[in-house]
């Protein structure tokens, strides 16, 4: 898809990594299918979650609403609540997961007034709580505790959107 170009950036992007961090680490690139990985990739699960607590480091990407910008969730009040976004990283990281989360922006570039609310409660929580997030283990039992009797999905706490 990219020919030479796309290669010569990702050689460029690990040769650089190894350089900096004395062969030690490497970057990831995300993989949709799990057969593709191969301790190259870290599994993207867009819009979900893993079943249960992964052995290895995953990911999963979101949005606010929709992935391109629509004023008409901002004018509903359809976007994601700054609550349940915490929740969704909090659940995400105890299951070994990462949480990428997309602010789609108007044709400004700039963030809509509910997105920044949004971005301003999340910043005010981890604050507080960012012991709990950065550098921490997987939970030990997966779906202990009062939350996992509202499962939308079995095995997740999290319907896909």
């Amino acid at each position: 898809m990219f020919e030479d170009y796309g290669l010569n950036l990702v050689a460029h992007l690990y040769n650089a990594s190894a350089k900096r961090n004395k062969a030690r680490s490497s970057p990831f690139t995300p993989a949709r299918a799990e057969g593709l990985c191969g301790g190259t990739c870290v599994m993207d699960i867009e819009r979900g979650v893993a079943e249960g607590i992964s052995p290895n480091p995953w990911q999963t990407d979101t949005c606010l609403g929709t992935f391109h910008y629509d004023k008409t969730y901002l004018e509903e009040g359809k976007y994601k609540s700054p609550k349940r976004v915490i929740d969704m990283l909090v659940d995400i990281v105890s299951r070994n997961g990462n949480l990428l989360l997309n602010f789609p922006l108007p044709n400004n570039g700039a963030l809509d007034s509910y997105e920044v609310k949004m971005l301003d409660e999340i910043t005010r929580w981890m604050a507080v709580n960012s012991e709990g997030i950065y550098g921490t283990r997987p939970w030990k039992i997966f779906g202990e505790g009062p939350g996992t009797a509202t499962a939308a999905v079995p095995g997740q706490r999290f319907q896909r959107e």
